[in-house]
């Protein structure tokens, strides 16, 4: 399986030079490049970049060109399907909601439209889950693997007990025990952070 987040600037870090404690990293997003290279090369400062149009609530998904800190009212009316959608500055695990009406703010280079979620569900753990995404076969929708499915924010219940169950050591592309470093950032104990 493809581990996660190969694309995330500390992961590549961590591969390549791991940073000790007290070290200082640069980095540059590379959708700022073409902006430093305007200014430095024309002497022009003009803020416009490529973004991503992402999620299952847009019409046209692609890329557009956008400047930093527009408005992002007309572009959502007109290429956001109507409902109740939940507007995230970047990508779904890492960004921040935004209201409909919000701004394309510093370094964002993504905006994704996915469905709120908002709706309740009676005895839904009882239910067989034939149409719900799985990857550890709780419910019966792993017997469908190429089935695509519209996911939400919906958290099917209320918030849970962390519960250790090795998944996440499939996904995470370090050599770390993500398990360990997640309950020292529950308890907020920097020492077992690092």
């Amino acid at each position: 399986k493809k581990k996660h987040p190969k694309g995330i600037v500390g992961t590549q870090i961590a591969h390549i030079s791991p940073i000790n404690k007290g070290d200082i990293v640069w980095t540059v997003n590379a959708v700022d490049l073409p902006v430093i290279g305007r200014a430095v090369l024309k002497g022009e400062y003009i803020p416009e970049y490529k973004v991503a149009v992402t999620g299952s609530m847009v019409k046209n998904s692609g890329y557009a060109t956008m400047l930093q800190g527009v408005s992002l009212s007309s572009f959502n009316t007109s290429n956001v399907e109507a409902g109740n959608a939940r507007i995230i500055a970047g990508d779904v695990l890492s960004g921040t909601q935004i209201e409909a009406d919000g701004y394309l703010s510093f370094g964002k280079s993504q905006i994704t439209a996915i469905p709120e979620g908002n709706q309740t569900e009676f005895f839904g753990w009882v239910l067989p889950g034939f149409g719900k995404f799985s990857t550890n076969r709780a419910f019966w929708g792993w017997l469908f693997p190429n089935r695509k499915y519209d996911l939400d924010t919906n958290m099917h219940g209320e918030e849970r007990a962390f519960v250790v169950t090795g998944e996440y050591d499939k996904f995470i592309p370090m050599d770390i025990f993500p398990q360990h470093l997640l309950r020292a950032v529950m308890i907020g104990d920097i020492e077992k952070m690092e």
